[in-house]
């Protein structure tokens, strides 16, 4: 049986990683799925893998950071389909930096990704949101609920989707639009393997076994297990939840003194 049968989605950094793995399971379980990136030609992949089971899928390039282009995208979709009923605000980046190695540009370009880009889609999306209502999930992270050394301007912006999703769930609740965030832990996605490949190719294997061990699960998370997370919380299985915040992290934000 399929959970999101007729569900129209858009989906953000749905090229690769955790984006592009909700959107084919969205599609999967019936969505018609819209997802938006930067990424040309790995839209392009995502989009013909989801047409190849027979799913629904429009591939929109698009730079989620520039308002007016986010303006346009939304319209498009909802032109589309008809109409948003789930949001799925996935996209960020992680440039690393403390207050004095992050210079004022890699900072707002963060923020702009980030937090910003999320302001943007909900206000955007929220209008073409009918009757009723609908989901928003935003991607946060454990560094939302805890510190990390030399990823400043990344944590910052992801304790602010936080904050963003609690005052959108209070806004917009009587609308039965739920506004909910997830926090990842460590999950097999290219941004680890960019992390990975900052080492030496022969200490790479001990780098994963260290952020194994920060899991009490014992293991990385790999992108299926967020996208199922955000098939329930796109569905109606979690009608009476809004304004929560999911950690999806193998147990590690369970412990004192982990790292």
């Amino acid at each position: 049986m399929q959970r999101l049968a007729k569900r129209r989605v858009a989906i953000t950094g749905a090229a690769s990683g955790i984006g592009r793995a909700t959107a084919i399971e969205l599609a999967r379980q019936g969505s018609r799925v819209a997802i938006l990136d930067i990424d040309g030609d790995a839209c392009a992949s995502v989009a013909e893998e989801i047409a190849r089971f027979g799913g629904t899928c429009l591939a929109q390039v698009t730079d989620i950071a520039d308002p007016e282009a986010v303006e346009r995208v939304v319209a498009a979709v909802a032109q589309e389909f008809g109409g948003i009923d789930v949001l799925f605000n996935n996209a960020g980046i992680m440039p690393e930096g403390t207050a004095l190695t992050t210079d004022l540009a890699t900072w707002q370009r963060v923020m702009d990704v980030n937090l910003t880009a999320m302001y943007l889609l909900a206000r955007a999306v929220l209008p073409h949101m009918g009757e009723g209502g609908g989901s928003i999930i935003n991607t946060a992270s454990v560094q939302a609920l805890l510190g990390h050394p030399n990823r400043l301007a990344y944590v910052t912006s992801k304790h602010g989707v936080v904050g963003l999703t609690r005052g959108l769930a209070a806004d917009h609740a009587a609308a039965k639009i739920r506004v909910n965030a997830i926090c990842p832990g460590t999950i097999d996605t290219p941004m680890l393997h960019r992390e990975l490949e900052k080492v030496p190719t022969g200490e790479r294997e001990a780098l994963l076994q260290s952020y194994r061990e920060l899991h009490p699960l014992g293991v990385i998370g790999q992108p299926e297990d967020v996208a199922h997370a955000v098939v329930f919380l796109a569905s109606d299985e979690s009608r009476f939840i809004t304004g929560a915040v999911l950690a999806i992290d193998g147990g590690y934000t369970s412990l004192i003194g982990h790292a």
